[in-house]
């Protein structure tokens, strides 16, 4: 997490999402504004924040469920009418709090803080100091299963949902070549794109591990696909959400390349 807080605001005014930067940028918030809710899961591809403000009309709540499916954000749901059906609704599909849009300025900066603190609590507990249940590790990475976060070199790395789930699913598969159509077959459930999509995700997965370690973890296989070629350390949580094993494995992939 940065020093400086990121807050990614979705709203379709952009005179009152300017408006609500200002004020946040006061207190030493940095507010990224998104006046399409609709393009917001594109940008959480690229961005992890330490927060997410969601303020969107009450037919619209909707949304809060696709970011929930693309981040572990904290988020802030907020519309006209607080509702308490609404309310309910909006926190059994992803959000983390709710509040009307006209709560008053110190009450909504407080909620804004308080989930900052929260995510800044979750990202310390995932770089624990020795390897905990459910974690899997191959050399000087960890794959957090349960907290679904990365840590590598003892760093937290902020991946999004689909790049985690990209990870997951090369890495489980360790030593397999996995073709980029079922990748997205497995990991990429709701349909971003088609199979060329995957090599957007392993790309970005591979520059944010490469920024703290650069060891190779992925290898391409012309015409084939990708392999995750790390090996896991003896003694890690089994992982098993994915399973692809028809692929050839690394080392007749090493024998092919001889004979070749």
């Amino acid at each position: 997490m940065s020093e400086t807080p990121l807050i990614i605001l979705i709203d379709r005014d952009k005179l009152r999402a300017e408006e609500t930067c200002n004020y946040l940028s006061q207190y030493g918030i940095h507010v990224d504004i998104i006046n399409d809710p609709v393009q917001a899961k594109f940008h959480l591809i690229d961005s992890q924040p330490d927060a997410i403000i969601l303020r969107v009309a009450n037919h619209e709540i909707q949304l809060c469920q696709d970011l929930r499916a693309q981040t572990s954000s904290p988020i802030l749901l907020m519309s006209k009418q607080l509702d308490v059906i609404d309310h309910v609704l909006a926190l059994e599909i992803g959000a983390d709090d709710y509040l009307c849009t006209s709560t008053i300025s110190r009450l909504f900066l407080a909620r804004v803080k308080a989930l900052i603190r929260r995510a800044k609590n979750y990202s310390d507990t995932c770089n624990p100091p020795m390897l905990s249940q459910g974690c899997t590790q191959f050399d000087n990475l960890i794959i957090d299963n349960r907290r679904r976060c990365v840590i590598v070199e003892g760093k937290k790395v902020h991946l999004s949902t689909p790049e985690f789930d990209v990870l997951h699913c090369l890495a489980e598969n360790a030593g397999h070549i996995i073709s980029r159509q079922a990748i997205f077959d497995s990991a990429c459930t709701r349909g971003q794109g088609g199979s060329r999509y995957i090599d957007i995700v392993v790309s970005k997965i591979r520059r944010k591990i490469h920024d703290v370690d650069r060891s190779e973890y992925i290898i391409t296989v012309r015409g084939q696909g990708y392999m995750f070629i790390a090996e896991k350390k003896i003694g890690s949580a089994p992982m098993n959400r994915f399973s692809i094993t028809e692929s050839p494995s690394y080392k007749n992939l090493e024998q092919m390349s001889a004979m070749a």
